[in-house]
């Protein structure tokens, strides 16, 4: 058992020397400007269609069916997009559905010597769905991401899922603050 467990952290610091370069970058990009505003900060926010992409729990905190869409022109020719559509099913919870890409434009094809071959695209694609509920204070939620990614002539298809979950403390009114509300000199 301790060789095992000798193994696996061996192997874990190895990735984390290597860089741990990863596919699929692009979703953890901001596309709510909300969350964007929040420095990514987002996955305890309340009410709000994007927090499909952060944290599926919060979808419960939804009291309506929304939707959501958003286009982003960056640098040069690479744009982003999402799409998100939730729906309070009342009783039963929230569901959602939604996706985010990103196009990274045209380049020039070329050999070692710089002659040219021609051109290729790059570009990669999510559609996720999720469904959330609450149980008294404690919100969770789940989703499933159906990710593809293409270069040129290489493409890839992977499939993730997110486990979220949110606990609402609540909000407790001390003495103190309700003696500063009451004593407050007005200025």
């Amino acid at each position: 058992m301790i060789r095992y467990t000798l193994i696996l952290i061996i192997l874990n610091f190895s990735l984390l020397i290597a860089g741990g370069n990863s596919t699929y970058e692009f979703l953890r990009l901001d596309v709510s400007p909300r969350a964007s505003a929040l420095g990514g900060n987002f996955i305890a926010m309340v009410d709000d269609p994007t927090l499909l992409f952060y944290n599926p729990a919060g979808l419960s905190t939804l009291k309506n069916s929304y939707a959501s869409v958003g286009f982003f022109k960056h640098l040069i020719d690479i744009n982003l997009g999402y799409g998100v559509y939730t729906l309070n099913l009342k009783n039963l919870g929230n569901i959602g559905i939604g996706f985010i890409y990103i196009n990274y434009g045209n380049f020039n094809q070329t050999d070692r010597y710089g002659n040219q071959l021609g051109s290729f695209s790059a570009g990669e694609i999510a559609i996720i769905g999720g469904f959330s509920r609450e149980y008294e204070r404690l919100k969770y939620g789940i989703s499933s991401k159906l990710i593809y990614s293409s270069i040129a002539g290489a493409r890839s298809i992977a499939v993730a899922i997110d486990i979220g979950g949110m606990y609402v403390i609540e909000e407790k009114k001390s003495k103190y603050l309700t003696y500063i509300k009451q004593h407050r000199n007005p200025a």
